[in-house]
């Protein structure tokens, strides 16, 4: 949004206006389109977002889901998903919003395995063990996969964001593990706010195995405040 002076809050009107005009590429006829989003613990204006991606995509495919990135978090009320996405959110026909459940075998699909030598490797030799790659079944069955997440720093990973919303956001327990122990043994320090960590190299590692084609939109929150918004492949 290069008419905005830097650092200056993004208003509602502007978010939504930027999404409508930036997104007009994406979604066709009869595709499945796969929304992937945080949950309430991770601070983005969620319901500007919600209504401005289902007024305008549900017209153009066939199919909208938003997956809730949740991770090992519990599983959002209604109360919660009601003041996350807003208590009047449209019923529009192929809309819908998912949950994550990452202990549930019948929502997870295999993809790959990432072997005991390309571990060690990736993690500099602090892991050496097989890791199978899991990810929520949608993420394979859906035509294209819209990543819509906040970018901040972050203890396990170096910086949240993009691919970590697949794994582990949407992954199997085995990610989960390796990537949460990964950052441990690595620790704190020496992750937290840097841009290349092993984790994410790991991370990439896995979502390379997902061939569904993908774009993202990263937003930049400073507090409360919405202050960049990115949108690419």
């Amino acid at each position: 949004m290069n008419s905005l002076a830097p650092g200056r809050a993004i208003e509602p009107n502007e978010l939504d206006a930027f999404l409508r005009e930036t997104l007009t590429g994406i979604g066709r006829p009869g595709e499945h389109l796969l929304v992937v989003v945080p949950d309430d613990t991770r601070t983005i204006p969620m319901r500007v977002v919600f209504e401005a991606l289902s007024e305008t995509l549900t017209h153009r495919v066939a199919k909208l889901t938003f997956l809730i990135a949740l991770g090992t978090h519990p599983s959002m009320s209604d109360a919660q998903l009601d003041e996350h996405f807003g208590p009047n959110r449209p019923d529009r026909p192929g809309l819908s919003i998912v949950q994550h459940q990452w202990q549930n075998p019948n929502a997870l699909s295999l993809v790959g395995t990432i072997s005991e030598e390309e571990l060690a490797e990736l993690s500099g030799g602090l892991l050496a063990e097989a890791v199978p790659v899991r990810i929520h079944r949608l993420a394979l069955e859906a035509d294209r996969i819209l990543i819509v997440n906040p970018v901040f720093p972050h203890e396990v990973v170096g910086f949240s964001g993009g691919h970590k919303y697949f794994f582990p956001g949407i992954s199997g327990s085995e990610m989960l593990d390796a990537s949460h122990w990964l950052g441990a043994l690595i620790t704190n320090p020496k992750v937290n706010g840097h841009k290349e960590t092993p984790v994410r190299a790991l991370i990439e590692r896995a979502a390379a195995m997902v061939s569904t084609d993908r774009h993202g939109v990263s937003m930049v929150m400073r507090g409360h405040d919405l202050i960049g918004v990115f949108v690419d492949d």
